[in-house]
């Protein structure tokens, strides 16, 4: 989660911290899909059909986010009777706050109505990517919920929201996130620009420093840390202590860092762009603030 999280060459997606939605669902035999929420006075109880092919109300967008879920995980199963679910839906998380709650209910849904339907490992990853971002356009909402699908059940290894190949969705045992430094008082409205190529140049450093702890010859070989970690094959925590002891937590100056590695730093970061104007800008790095 963060900017910087793109630099070091993972998937960021977005969400809140601090304010979540909390999603259960029952699977009943009433062919029938029965919603409440814990802000009643907000969102009423609905009661509708579960046919896959009813249409989307136009007043009513909390009921089109969950019909969008529900439709896109069915449509390709060529189920004909379909699961009756009971959902309950707990949120302190606003509506239409450019919080992800859009997200978080599309996808909710969608699970609810695969798992219901015993359909994980039946319908194919893409297959359903792609009725999502149908259904989006259709009910006019714009959200970011294919980052969120594809950080959950693609391969990190993989690139792209598409497998070549066809894959089942196949739902992962259990999540690791990385939470960025982008809510420290760094000044990125007056120098976003400058800002962003220095940690690009910050981030390098610091995968040099770990490639060098490792004894690593090829400094050239890796562009950022999701490569390192990809040829180790280390979790977090192996990650986490390998930082721990390359690099230490303060500045280091531009001398330093050339003796360091016996190279100049244009060297080291000669394919980012204004790397002359970071160097000359720049009195020191730091790269452990924005790796940890």
């Amino acid at each position: 989660m963060g900017d910087p999280i793109k630099l070091y060459g993972y998937t960021p997606i977005s969400m809140a911290l601090d304010q979540d939605i909390v999603f259960a669902f029952a699977v009943t035999d009433k062919n029938q899909l029965q919603i409440n929420n814990s802000q009643s006075a907000l969102f009423p109880t609905m009661t509708i059909s579960n046919e896959i092919s009813q249409k989307f109300d136009e007043n009513n967008l909390y009921l089109n986010l969950l019909l969008a879920g529900y439709k896109a995980a069915l449509q390709e199963s060529f189920v004909s009777n379909p699961k009756g679910l009971l959902v309950f839906i707990s949120s302190n998380l606003p509506m239409k706050n450019g919080l992800f709650s859009s997200s978080a209910l599309i996808l909710a849904m969608a699970f609810a109505a695969l798992i219901a339907n015993n359909l994980i490992k039946k319908v194919y990853q893409s297959d359903f990517l792609e009725n999502l971002l149908k259904f989006e356009k259709i009910i006019g909402l714009y959200t970011q919920f294919s980052y969120h699908f594809s950080t959950m059940l693609y391969n990190r290894k993989e690139w792209g929201l598409w497998s070549e190949e066809k894959k089942y969705i196949e739902l992962p045992k259990k999540f690791n996130y990385i939470i960025a430094n982008t809510l420290s008082p760094t000044p990125t409205l007056y120098v976003s620009g400058q800002r962003q190529n220095k940690r690009m140049a910050e981030c390098r450093i610091g995968l040099y420093m770990m490639m060098k702890k490792l004894e690593m010859k090829d400094f050239s070989k890796l562009k950022n840390l999701r490569e390192l970690q990809d040829l180790l094959g280390y979790g977090p925590e192996e990650m986490i202590g390998l930082l721990k002891e390359a690099i230490e937590p303060r500045g280091y100056k531009r001398e330093e860092i050339e003796g360091l590695f016996d190279m100049l730093i244009i060297k080291i970061i000669s394919d980012i762009p204004y790397a002359e104007n970071i160097i000359e800008a720049s009195l020191e790095y730091c790269p452990f603030e924005y790796f940890f």
